[in-house]
This record gives structure tokens, C-alpha cells and sequence, in this order.
């Protein structure tokens, strides 16, 4: 039997970068998958917490941050061109908001449950991302979940569900008792911690620390 490796994966949809470091952190599981098995969970972090869940215009949000528009184009275009090798097709342009994701954590710490969290991750970050999709629109977010069977009457219930709600604010509780201020970050075995969308060497380096200690 292969040993297993878990990791954790703290994250937040609406960040370009833990896209980024997800297809490379795959490139190093597909490399090792002989050798390993892995347990996956991803875990909630905020990047605009200030932010109300219907948001605000992605553009103006982006550039006050930021600073200038010039500055923010550089850095989608860097982002562009570093996902294109990863298979990741960034469409900034369409991008129509900036807002407060608990609700997409809700969404995948039920998904968690499901056992297919990995997969809605991946396809919020597609929908986000490449698409343009409105994830504050109940019925764009629906079409995007109804690969896996979710319905009105599901997201609503996941939505409205205090456990759900309680067992998110103990996990950020205990994120920022790690002194996590920023993601992606991740978490191999319990024993070693990485920081940043980092190259799939550096990947497989943590992982080996991780079952050498």
C-alpha cells in the first residue's frame, strides 16, 4: 500500500496566484502518483473580507488597490503568460466583480463532505477566472455546481447551515492563529509549511520533508 500525503490548501477562489499554484502543485502529484496517494482538503481564506457578497466592479476595486490601472495590467499580464504553459486561459477582462467569498467557502467545505471538493475548486476557479461568470448570481453559480447534482434547495440549505458556519469560523480562527496573512499556502503531513504559488520542485521538495520527519 502507498503511504498517503496530506495536504491543506488554504485558499480563496478569487485569487489568481492559488490557481496558479494549484496546476503546479497537480504537475507534482502527477509526477509522484506511483509513490503516493493524496488527501487533499482546501481550507478558507478571505482576500477581500471588507467586501459585501454582492461586491463591487472588479476593474475600479482592482485599481484602487493596486494603484493604477498601468500597474494592474502589468501584473495580468504576467499572470497570463505564466498560466498559459499551466493550462490556465486567465480572461481578466472578463472579470466583472470583486467580492466577499464565505459563501464559496461554504460551498466548498459542504463539497468537502461530497467527497468532489478538488473538482468544484478547480471549476470555480475556471468559471472566475476564464469565463467571466457573475459567482454572486444564484443562477450562474447553480449552473456551475449542476455538474454535481447541487440545486436551488441544496445551496440554499449549504448557504443557511449555522454548523457549516461555525466549523468555517473555527478554521479561520486557527488559519490566523498559524499567522497565515496571505495564499495560497499550504500545509504537508502537518509537519511542513509553504507559502506562495511555488515551482513543482519545490513542491516535491516539501513533500519529501514532510515524510522525512
Amino acid at each position: 500500500m502507498k503511504p498517503t500525503v496530506s495536504i491543506l490548501i488554504i485558499s480563496d477562489v478569487v485569487c489568481p496566484w492559488c490557481y496558479v499554484g494549484k496546476k503546479r502543485l497537480e504537475q507534482t502529484l502527477d509526477s509522484l502518483k506511483n509513490d503516493y496517494d493524496f488527501a487533499i482538503q482546501w481550507l478558507p481564506f478571505e482576500l477581500n473580507p471588507a467586501l459585501d457578497e454582492q461586491g463591487e466592479d472588479f476593474k475600479a476595486y482592482i485599481t484602487d488597490k493596486f494603484g493604477s490601472v498601468q500597474r494592474v495590467q502589468q501584473g495580468f499580464d504576467q499572470l497570463t503568460q505564466i498560466g498559459k504553459p499551466l493550462g490556465i486561459d486567465f480572461q481578466f477582462e472578463k472579470i466583472q466583480k470583486a467580492f466577499k467569498t464565505l459563501f464559496l467557502h461554504k460551498i466548498l467545505h459542504q463539497a468537502y463532505a461530497d467527497g468532489n471538493q478538488n473538482q468544484i475548486a478547480e471549476r470555480l476557479f475556471q468559471a472566475y477566472f476564464t469565463e467571466g461568470i457573475d459567482l454572486t448570481d444564484k443562477n450562474e453559480l447553480l449552473q456551475v455546481l449542476n455538474e454535481w447534482g447541487w440545486t436551488d434547495e441544496k445551496l440554499n440549505q449549504t448557504l443557511d447551515n449555522q454548523q457549516i458556519n461555525q466549523e468555517i469560523k473555527a478554521i479561520f480562527k486557527q488559519i490566523y492563529s498559524l499567522g497565515v496573512s496571505g495564499v495560497p499556502f499550504y500545509i504537508f503531513n502537518q509537519k511542513v509549511a509553504l507559502s506562495g504559488a511555488q515551482p513543482p520542485e519545490v513542491f516535491s521538495q516539501a513533500i519529501a520533508q514532510s515524510l522525512a520527519n
